[in-house]
């Protein structure tokens, strides 16, 4: 059962794995999105915790930094939640959101991660893209829009298959060697656990 083997590996050690990983494809993703050298863009993975139920979705790993979850946004999976990954979640398709509030991060793109087995498919968690504004800029662009949406698709693509992997325990072939160059540049020789853990393993039917 998915929720079984997730729970198994939450610890400290794989979020900040994890973390490594979504910073390994951040680049990638701000040049597919050709973002602004001081446009801020940041990738988050929201997991399901509690799926019994209703359940709840909370942040699981970020670009920005190792956030404990208990520290980090998480709130019930409902229609009226004001976080656009659990939007997303209860919608089951990406969604691209603009906003006019005081929030910094003024739009996002979020697609939620599917789980595919023998007993059915459901959905472990969602990946969300977000854009901060250059501040320099009058206009206050974002990268993250629907006149770029061709480009943000392609960005989502790459975070979605990072995605993939942190919540489903996949990794895309494509993506092993960046994922590995930049955990090298990091930190040096990789341990074997480590890359037993991005062996990419084939989607299970």
């Amino acid at each position: 059962m998915w929720w079984s083997e997730w729970k198994s590996i939450k610890n400290a050690e794989s979020r900040s794995f994890h973390i490594a990983l979504l910073n390994a494809v951040l680049d990638s993703i701000r040049g597919d999105l050709k973002a602004g050298g001081n446009e801020g863009i940041k990738v988050e993975v929201w997991a399901r915790q509690q799926p019994n139920g209703h359940g709840r979705l909370g942040v699981w790993a970020a670009t920005y930094g190792d956030i404990e979850p208990k520290f980090s946004h998480s709130d019930e999976v409902s229609l009226k939640s004001k976080y656009v990954a659990i939007q997303t979640f209860c919608a089951g398709s990406p969604q691209l959101v603009e906003t006019t509030t005081i929030s910094r991060w003024r739009s996002y793109y979020a697609v939620p991660i599917w789980n595919y087995s023998r007993t059915g498919c459901f959905i472990s968690g969602v990946v969300v893209i977000a854009s901060m504004p250059d501040v320099y800029d009058s206009e206050k662009v974002s990268s993250i829009s629907f006149d770029n949406i061709e480009a943000v698709q392609r960005a989502a693509d790459m975070a979605a298959d990072a995605a993939e992997f942190i919540l489903n325990y996949r990794v895309p072939e494509e993506l092993r060697e960046q994922f590995l160059s930049h955990l090298r540049s990091q930190s040096g020789p990789i341990p074997g656990d480590l890359l037993a853990q991005i062996d990419p393993i084939p989607m299970e039917k």
